[in-house]
C-alpha cells in the first residue's frame, strides 16, 4: 500500500483498520471534505493526519483546542513586539492563516472548544468567507483559499472523560465526514 512505502520510519502500526482510516482521510483531504477523526486517546488520530499531509505534500498547521480557547486564539491578536515602533504587532492565528493561505488545519480536541469557537468555524465553512474584526482595524472579509482543508479530532465523551467534553450538535457534525 502507498502508506506503507512512504512511512516506514514512522512509529505507526499499519493494521488493516489503520490503512482504511488513512485511505479515507487521504481521499477526503484530497477533494476538500472537512474530516472529523473520533476515537480514544492514543489511537493515532493526529499521527494519521500528519502521515496523510506528508504524503500529499501539504503543510499542516496543528492547533490544540481547550475550554479556554477564544476565537481570537484561532483568528489572530495583537502581541507585544519590541521591534515595532508601537510596541505591538498583529499575529495571525492558525485558522486565519490556513484559511487565507490554503493550508491544512488540524484542530485537536474540537469537542473541548466553546460554543462561540465552534460557531465561528461553522460560519466560515458555510459561507466560504472569514469576517474578522480586530480592535483598531476595520472589518476584514477574507475569502477561503480553494486549497484550505480542515481536520478535527475528538475523544469520545464517555468513560473517564464523561461530561468533560462538549457534545457537538448535529448542525456542526453535518459539516464534517466522520471517521472513527
Amino acid at each position: 500500500m502507498i502508506f506503507l512505502k512512504s512511512n516506514k520510519k514512522q512509529n505507526f502500526i499499519f493494521t488493516k483498520g489503520a490503512e482504511d482510516r488513512l485511505q479515507k482521510l487521504y481521499n477526503y483531504i484530497k477533494v476538500g471534505v472537512p474530516v472529523l477523526l473520533e476515537g480514544p486517546t492514543g489511537t493515532s488520530k493526529t499521527l494519521s493526519s500528519e502521515i496523510v499531509c506528508k504524503l500529499l505534500g501539504r503543510e499542516l498547521i496543528r492547533f490544540n483546542l481547550s475550554s479556554e480557547t477564544k476565537t481570537q486564539d484561532l483568528m489572530g491578536r495583537y502581541v507585544g513586539d519590541e521591534n515595532s515602533w508601537a510596541g505591538i504587532a498583529q499575529k495571525d492565528g492558525p485558522f486565519y492563516q490556513a484559511f487565507k493561505e490554503g493550508k491544512v488545519l488540524l484542530l485537536d480536541e474540537i469537542n473541548l472548544a466553546s460554543a462561540s469557537v465552534l460557531q465561528c468555524i461553522e460560519e466560515s465553512l458555510d459561507s466560504g468567507t472569514l469576517s474578522i474584526e480586530i480592535p483598531g482595524r476595520p472589518l476584514v472579509c477574507v475569502p477561503m483559499d480553494p486549497n484550505f482543508r480542515v481536520i478535527a479530532t475528538q475523544n469520545p465523551n464517555k468513560g473517564s472523560y464523561a461530561n468533560k467534553r462538549q457534545n457537538l450538535g448535529l448542525k456542526f457534525y453535518s459539516r464534517f465526514q466522520n471517521i472513527y
